[in-house]
C-alpha cells in the first residue's frame, strides 16, 4: 500500500469543509456516556468529494468499531469502487495511507477517473463480510456565462465608477467560491502576472433566472494597486471562477455551524455509515474590456502601448 507524503487539496475540497465534524468524531471517543456508535450499524465515516477538473478523485474512509477505535496504521478493512449510474461503469479505487500537513496519517482511496457534468455516481465502501457504507452524488452541470456591456457612472467630481455583470446561466444556488483575477504582462512577448482575489458569495445580484455577478471593476482596480502599477503594464483581460457544489451539499439551515455539524449525521448522504461525499466543478470564462473602458480604468491594452 503507498504512502503519500501531501495530500492535494484541490482532491479534497469538500473535506476541508467538513473537517470539523471529522473532527468532532474523533473528539467524540474521549466520553464512552455519548458513544453514538454502540450497537449502530454504521461502517465507515468517509469524506470527499468527485472533482470534474481532476483526472483522480480521492476519499478518505475511517473504519468504525464500537469502541471508537480510529484505525488508521496500516491495510484497513474496505474495498471501495464506484459506478457511473447513467452508464453502469464501474471503477475499483485503491487505497493509500496519507500523512497530512499536521502530520497525521489516514488512509485515502483513489481512482484515475474523470467525472462527467450531470451524472450519477455511486460509491460503495465494502467490508469483508459484504456490510457496507454507501454514498451518492451527482455532479452538477455545466453553466454558461453571459457578459454584459460595462456601465459607467460619472460622478461631478469627475470620478467614475465602472462595472460589468456576468449572468451564469444554469447555477440556481449560490457558488461556494467566486475568484476574480486581472491579468497584465511586462511587455508583448514576457509571461503574465494574475492578480487574484476572491468576491464574496452570499447575494444574488438580480432575480433573473441564473447568477448574476456585478464585477467591480473601479473597487477591483483599488486592489490590483497593492500588487503593482496597472499603467506600467500591458492590461490582457479579466477572468472570473465559480466554484459549484453539488445539489446536496447543503447544511442544516444553510449555515455551515460548528456546533450543528458537529452532530454525528447531522449533514451526511452516507447510508449505514456518517460523512459526506460530494461532487464540485470549477468553471471559469474570460474576456476583454473595450478600449473606452480600460482607459476609464488607467489599463494599457497592447495596441495602445505598441
Amino acid at each position: 500500500m503507498p504512502t503519500s507524503q501531501y495530500l492535494s487539496e484541490q482532491g479534497l475540497l469538500v473535506c476541508a469543509m467538513l473537517i470539523l465534524a471529522l473532527t468532532a468524531l474523533a473528539l467524540a471517543g474521549c466520553d464512552e456516556s455519548v458513544n453514538p456508535f454502540v450497537e449502530s450499524d454504521r461502517i465507515y465515516s468517509v469524506y470527499g468529494s468527485l472533482d470534474m477538473n481532476a483526472d483522480t478523485q480521492y476519499v478518505r474512509v475511517i473504519p468504525i468499531d464500537t469502541s471508537l477505535i480510529v484505525r488508521e496504521q496500516g491495510a484497513i478493512d474496505a474495498s471501495v469502487s464506484s459506478t457511473d449510474i447513467n452508464t453502469n461503469k464501474r471503477v475499483q479505487w485503491n487505497d493509500s495511507l496519507f500523512v497530512f500537513r499536521d502530520g497525521s496519517r489516514g488512509h485515502v482511496f483513489y481512482a484515475p477517473l474523470r467525472i462527467e457534468p450531470e451524472h450519477t455516481y455511486r460509491l460503495e465502501f465494502v467490508r469483508s463480510d459484504g456490510q457496507a457504507s454507501v454514498a451518492e452524488t451527482t455532479v452538477p452541470g455545466i453553466p454558461s456565462a453571459s457578459i454584459a456591456e460595462p456601465r459607467r457612472l460619472v460622478f461631478s467630481s469627475g470620478a467614475v465608477e465602472v462595472t460589468q455583470n456576468v449572468l451564469w446561466s444554469g447555477v440556481e444556488r449560490a457558488p461556494a467560491v467566486i475568484e476574480m483575477w486581472y491579468r497584465f504582462s511586462g511587455s508583448p512577448r514576457s509571461s503574465f502576472t494574475d492578480i487574484r482575489f476572491e468576491y464574496p458569495t452570499d447575494d444574488r445580484a438580480t432575480a433573473e433566472p441564473g447568477w448574476t455577478v456585478v464585477v467591480q471593476l473601479s473597487e477591483d482596480r483599488n486592489k490590483i494597486l497593492e500588487n503593482l502599477r496597472p499603467e506600467n503594464y500591458l492590461f490582457l483581460g479579466v477572468g472570473m471562477r465559480l466554484v459549484i457544489l453539488d445539489d446536496q451539499f447543503v447544511p442544516p439551515g444553510g449555515i455551515f455551524d460548528p456546533e450543528i455539524l458537529s452532530q454525528p449525521g447531522a449533514f451526511s448522504n452516507v447510508d449505514n455509515g456518517f460523512g459526506f461525499v460530494g461532487s464540485v466543478g470549477r468553471f471559469d470564462v474570460e474576456w476583454v474590456l473595450d478600449a473606452e473602458t480600460a482607459t476609464a480604468l488607467q489599463f494599457v491594452l497592447p495596441k495602445a502601448h505598441d
